[in-house]
């Protein structure tokens, strides 16, 4: 949080899948690869000293370092000096491969954008909770918030990190997000100090970079400026997410949300095979975002020991020819290595969904919480757009970049010459580029305002 300004204002890094992982040189480029991985390296080396803590500082500010420092020394009263100093080096190390990985331009900046709003919630929840009185404080809402921004930053750093690096960051995010860590920093006053320290620092960046409150995510649709339906999950406007789910959804449209995937999570786990099929092309997925050789060779073994071999901890069925001429490639993969196998536990997947899940009490819930959204009418150009957004014609992150920018200067000449809040300067700039305003006309109230 202390530095999402920054991100949003940094230069895109190229088109990435949807695991967030985005290349702005030549995959193939030799030179590009050998460099970005001697800077991972380097970034490596530095994690336990002075100039590695120095570069961090420069992204993360002085209120993020001392909240580190904060943390560490809670860390150090419940488990011990050693561990918490092992834990800050790691957290460093992270940090700078991260940090290279963004000025690489290895990570997507849509993606990017999109972990802004579950680390602001985040932030909130921290300088909401370490303000209140030690003694009885649930922290299951922290403990989800937490969880939530770990699952967001996993997307973006997977395809851009080794598997020990990214597992290490997960075991930090359970460990911060656990009742024996959560419980005694925000009731015990052993550690009022750390739990001030904390608040204070966490409301200066808060302060600074932006509530969750006062932040809004547009509709997904590229050419819709209208707010997101306030739906777990929900990735479009009312009137977009009504016509999205207007018919019964597949299993890609599950594949592609991750609060919707939890649904047939759920299911999978009490259908023998079926979960190790569908965590199966969930990795393939990610792989396939991958742009370093490294990362793919080391990530493409681990996927076949895993699902491809009898002896794996999640087997999947697959025909021996095929898992043969896969572990011919395991040396030199590509993007492509997995997908013949990947399109045969898709379609059983599929079978299984159409037959069987949509009857099922976990997407009975599903239902009731996302479909029967009420469509308010809508221009054709606003249905044609959600069609072609559908059928992947329109680049999303270009196409919103292109009209954030034409509305930027209507904005500003409205702000200066009428002196008007900058949201009534938007609503009348989106009418005149066509934007929000066609969009909402239809709309009217339940839309957002009209055009």
């Amino acid at each position: 949080p202390a530095r999402t300004s920054r991100m949003a204002a940094a230069p895109a890094g190229g088109g990435g899948g949807a695991g967030g992982a985005g290349d702005g040189h030549d995959a193939g480029s030799k030179s590009g690869g050998t460099m970005f991985r001697a800077k991972k390296w380097a970034a490596s080396k530095m994690s336990d000293t002075k100039a590695g803590r120095a570069a961090v500082i420069k992204y993360i500010g002085e209120e993020g370092e001392a909240v580190m420092d904060a943390l560490e020394s809670a860390v150090t009263k419940m488990e011990s000096e050693k561990a918490a100093k092992e834990m800050k080096k790691d957290i460093i190390k992270l940090l700078l491969k991260a940090s290279v990985s963004w000025q690489e331009k290895r990570i997507n900046e849509a993606a990017a954008k999109a972990a802004i709003l579950p680390m602001t919630k985040l932030g909130d929840l921290i300088v909401e909770y370490c303000k209140l009185p030690a003694g009885d404080v649930d922290c299951a809402a922290l403990s989800t918030a937490v969880l939530a921004a770990h699952d967001v930053l996993l997307r973006l750093i997977t395809p851009v990190m080794k598997e020990k690096n990214h597992a290490r960051f997960s075991e930090i995010a359970r460990f911060a997000a656990s009742p024996s860590f959560l419980n005694p920093l925000l009731n015990d006053p052993k550690y009022s100090s750390e739990k001030k320290a904390v608040h204070d620092q966490m409301a200066s960046i808060v302060e600074a970079h932006g509530s969750h409150a006062g932040s809004t995510l547009l509709c997904a649709v590229p050419g819709c400026l209208l707010p997101r339906i306030e739906l777990r999950g929900a990735a479009h406007c009312q009137g977009h997410h009504a016509l999205k789910y207007s018919r019964p959804p597949k299993l890609n449209d599950f594949l592609r949300n991750e609060e919707h995937l939890r649904y047939f999570q759920s299911y999978a786990v009490g259908v023998a095979g079926l979960r190790n099929q569908l965590d199966f092309v969930i990795k393939v997925d990610a792989f396939k975002s991958i742009h370093s050789r490294d990362i793919m060779k080391e990530r493409a073994k681990k996927i076949f020991v895993t699902y491809l071999l009898p002896t794996g901890s999640k087997p999947v069925e697959v025909a021996k020819d095929l898992v043969a001429d896969i572990e011919a490639s395991l040396e030199h993969p590509s993007a492509t290595l997995f997908a013949a196998a990947q399109q045969c536990a898709f379609e059983r997947l599929e079978k299984v969904f159409d037959d069987e899940f949509v009857g099922s009490a976990q997407y009975r819930e599903f239902s009731r919480v996302h479909l029967g959204v009420v469509m308010p009418p809508m221009p054709p150009a606003a249905i044609a757009r959600l069609a072609a957004a559908e059928s992947g014609s329109v680049d999303y992150s270009r196409e919103m970049e292109r009209l954030t920018e034409s509305r930027q200067g209507p904005v500003r000449k409205l702000t200066a010459a009428f002196d008007v809040e900058e949201a009534t300067a938007t609503a009348f700039a989106d009418t005149a580029t066509g934007g929000a305003g066609g969009a909402a006309g239809g709309a009217g109230g339940a839309g957002g305002g009209g055009g």
